[in-house]
């Protein structure tokens, strides 16, 4: 995806939210990293508790859990 980014003018700044459909590791992989750089990241709390420990806490505020 950073490849992706570079090659069209963008960064991980410039992405506003991420929703996660489910705890799968290349589906939550950069969740923290794109939190830390502004990201809302949207789960459920199912999904949330899939985030692999250790690494910066995604479900911080500001970020929002589906109902």
């Amino acid at each position: 995806m950073r490849e992706h980014l570079a090659r069209t003018g963008r960064s991980e700044r410039d992405i506003r939210a991420v929703l996660l459909t489910h705890g799968h590791p290349d589906h939550t992989g950069l969740a923290a990293a794109l939190h830390a750089a502004g990201a809302d990241i949207w789960s459920t709390s199912t999904t949330r508790r899939s985030w692999p420990t250790g690494r910066a806490a995604p479900c911080a505020t500001p970020n929002r859990s589906a109902r």
